[in-house]
């Protein structure tokens, strides 16, 4: 099984590291972004997040790599409220408009973090596994700051309790 997985693993390298030698007109997008943002969700109440993403693949259309902390407050109507604190890695996948004023795209989502409650302390174990998916938009202001809008759905496993909802982001993003 271990030798596996450690040939996929090898494999994905290689396809990704092949990707750049693609690239065209790379100077119209920014490389790598910082950004942060609030969420909000009828079934996760609200947190914040911060990212930092960097660019695999552009060629009229790329493929972006978000490694995302995020801190939520979670509603459970069936039993006590939860915090989380997850790191969580997200793939983007879209284009930049022929105008250069916004970029269209979708992503996957998943992670792992804490979490606790009233009778769980947040870095004890058993821990959480995130997942989701969705789409966004990012509105350039200039060629290096834009706010994004994101929609999609969100999963928390916690212990025995699946949690989930739709999920709604804003936020901003430094682009260098």
């Amino acid at each position: 099984m271990f030798k596996k997985k450690a040939f996929l693993l090898i494999a994905a390298v290689l396809f990704c590291a092949s990707l750049p030698a693609q690239e065209r007109n790379s100077d119209d997008v920014g490389r790598f972004t910082i950004g942060g943002g609030l969420t909000f969700s009828p079934a996760i109440g609200g947190g914040g997040q911060g990212e930092f993403a960097f660019l695999i693949y552009h060629n009229g259309w790329d493929i972006r790599n978000h490694l995302v902390i995020r801190g939520n407050s979670i509603h459970n109507k069936n039993s006590a409220d939860y915090g989380t604190f997850t790191l969580s890695e997200k793939i983007s996948f879209g284009g930049i408009s022929p105008n250069k004023l916004m970029r269209i795209y979708g992503f996957v989502e998943g992670g792992i973090g804490f979490w606790g409650n009233d009778t769980k302390a947040l870095f004890k174990t058993p821990l959480t596994f995130v997942f989701g998916g969705g789409g966004g938009t990012d509105i350039f202001f200039t060629k290096s700051l834009s706010v994004y809008l994101e929609t999609g759905w969100l999963g928390h496993l916690l212990d025995a309790k699946f949690i989930d909802g739709p999920m709604f982001q804003i936020g901003w993003r430094g682009h260098f």
